[in-house]
């Protein structure tokens, strides 16, 4: 039988959620059984002795992770290769088994379960018990080899290891503590309440520690939450989690000292068992983000109309309106708290609603937005490279009228516009949709929309390069931040590339030129001597350089910044400072300087003063 591609998805989601919630599972009984141990001991109760159901729910929840574990293998065999018959799908599975990150991790994760059953035995050694509970961690923690933390940095696979083993303390915990709950009462139920209140402390304490170099490396920016799928669902997943603090808060401070008298004990149960309920349903959200790509990898498109802006910040009517809303949001969070709070249930959010309602001032929250559109915040996927700005010239060519490169009222020249201080994903959408109809445009009006989106994003590459062109020619040199075009180079005889440099100021000399003539540079300023030729023999054969490129459109694109023909480049000299950002630039025809204490002026500039870092939220990546 062939499974389509949708029962295919559901069917290894399926899998890995119950491989991974027998998982949690596993690993939270085993960790209640040994948090609880002491009580037996010190009570002596049959009461509060590990229940037989404990020692049946280790066996029950190993048996469905090996049995997901097997309908797994195979699922995932399928989704990266076909099979055509059975043999053909068992050598397969083999490979995958024994040749893959992927197999390799889900055998070890089976083993390392199967060794806690085996050391926990019968529960009735504390020591065993908490062997048990490291070897289930173990296994538990290998779900950051199963995910996207697999292809990550030893750091990110550590941070996503914490975050599962930390859930399992938690969510795995719930079912087992209400079985002990179920068959103790009085003290002894307040004890073991606390004691497994303080492993939900530390267990919560870790996952949103934990959550946020996930979150920042797999969802980035509000473009990843709000505008892709995983960022959706990530959101959904942070609500939950979010209910599950305010039922864990709920257990701890208004049920857990009351939990002697038979109300409150029937409703720690309850409430224990809509927190479980709850966290396994957090724990499948998280299972079918494991199956999308993160929302960092994928094209935004915003939904809203506005976004926010915080350029202004520290301005101080910007700053006022900012402490008027988070005095209101610390007055409705402190009316929340105050429904935990017996006496304060009623008054608490009445004062709050009077305050914020008659006596608090409104943030006035226009000040912290601006227009938006569904491509804000995406970014170029060129890297403003020299061979993207060819590129884009090319496509100008090709669909550009007559008006073109005309020596006034230029249509190609988009400088009035300010196309550097748009964001990408602004001035990609204002080009498509605005510019592209009724502006002043180089081509037919519509020819834009016709562009497929690398074209698009070609075509913003050398507009904005056309437009730093403009800027050095009636200036001499770049007063506000333009990005260099990226070059391939060869430093020190490994591969990199220009953008990899920034942290240093750069020198690039082109052609004939030598560093020694950029004898404005003071002497003891760490910099990089990157060099340009025409052709690799030449470039080469400059052995006093750091690095060296022939890049074949750099050339072009570094006259089309400095604003003249590429047969004017040769023996030019360019400044960058240490943020990336042009700073300078030297004629290779120092006849022509009518300034030549100028760029003196302008490299003292740029070494002592760099342009901040995030002048413009474009081409950063």
């Amino acid at each position: 039988m062939t499974l389509s591609e949708a029962e295919l998805d559901l069917l290894l989601r399926s899998a890995r959620a119950l491989n991974l919630i027998s998982a949690l599972s596993l690993f939270g009984t085993a960790l209640v059984a040994a948090v609880t141990a002491p009580f037996a001991e010190r009570f002596g109760d049959s009461a509060i002795r590990q229940p037989v159901q404990f020692t049946t729910m280790l066996r029950a929840t190993l048996l469905v992770n090996l049995v997901a574990a097997v309908l797994w293998l195979p699922l995932q065999t399928l989704r990266v290769a076909a099979a055509d018959d059975p043999r053909a799908l068992a050598e397969l599975i083999g490979q995958v088994l024994v040749s893959t990150t992927f197999g390799q991790t889900l055998l070890l994760r089976s083993l390392a379960l199967i060794v806690a059953i085996v050391l926990a035995g019968h529960m009735d050694s504390r020591r065993r018990l908490i062997a048990a509970v490291l070897a289930a961690g173990l296994g538990l923690g290998l779900q950051a080899r199963l995910g996207h933390a697999a292809a990550a940095d030893a750091a990110l696979g550590a941070a996503t290891a914490l975050h599962v083993v930390a859930a399992g303390a938690w969510i795995g915990g719930l079912v087992p503590l209400a079985l002990i709950l179920v068959r103790t009462s009085g003290p002894d139920a307040v004890l073991i309440a606390r004691r497994f209140s303080l492993v939900g402390i530390a267990a919560v304490t870790v996952i949103l520690g934990s959550a946020a170099p996930l979150a920042w490396t797999w969802i980035g920016n509000l473009g990843g939450w709000f505008g892709t799928d995983y960022g959706l669902w990530a959101i959904a997943k942070l609500v939950g989690l979010l209910l599950l603090l305010l039922l864990a808060a709920l257990n701890r401070v208004a049920l857990t000292p009351r939990l002697a008298a038979p109300a409150a004990h029937t409703a720690m149960l309850v409430s224990i068992g809509l927190e479980a309920i709850m966290g396994f349903a957090v724990i499948i959200a998280a299972v079918h983000l494991a199956t999308l790509p993160p929302g960092a990898h994928e094209t935004p498109q915003w939904p809203f109309p506005v976004r926010p802006d915080l350029r202004r910040i520290d301005e101080p009517f910007i700053r006022l309106e900012i402490e008027r809303a988070a005095i209101i949001g610390l007055v409705s969070l402190g009316a929340l708290i105050s429904l935990l709070i017996r006496r304060l249930r009623l008054a608490g959010p009445v004062v709050a609603g009077l305050l914020i309602a008659f006596w608090l001032p409104w943030p006035n929250l226009r000040l912290l937005l601006q227009p938006a559109y569904p491509t804000s915040y995406q970014v170029s996927e060129t890297g403003y490279s020299s061979g993207s700005i060819v590129q884009g010239l090319a496509i100008l060519r090709r669909h550009c009228t007559s008006a073109c490169f005309r020596p006034n009222d230029d249509p190609s020249d988009l400088t009035p516009y300010g196309v550097w201080r748009r964001p990408d994903g602004d001035l990609f959408w204002w080009l498509g949709t605005t510019f592209d109809r009724i502006g002043h445009s180089p081509f037919p009006h519509g020819t834009i929309a016709t562009l497929a989106s690398r074209e698009r994003w070609q075509l913003i590459d050398y507009l904005r390069a056309r437009a730093a062109g403009t800027m050095a020619k009636r200036t001499g040199h770049w007063p506000s931040a333009v990005l260099p075009p990226d070059l391939q180079l060869r430093c020190d005889g490994r591969a990199t590339e220009l953008r990899a440099l920034r942290g240093q100021v750069v020198v690039l000399t082109i052609g004939r030129s030598e560093l020694s003539e950029a004898g404005a540079v003071p002497a003891g300023i760490p910099l990089r001597h990157v060099h340009l030729d025409r052709d690799s023999e030449a470039a080469a054969g400059r052995s006093r350089s750091d690095c060296t490129t022939d890049d074949p459109d750099a050339w072009t694109a570094y006259a089309i910044v400095a604003g003249i023909e590429p047969e004017q480049l040769d023996g030019a000299i360019f400044v960058i400072d240490a943020n990336g950002w042009l700073r300078a630039w030297r004629s290779g025809d120092a006849a022509s300087e009518t300034r030549p204490d100028l760029f003196a002026q302008q490299v003292k500039l740029a070494i002592e003063q760099p342009f901040a870092a995030d002048d413009i939220g474009s081409h950063r990546h």
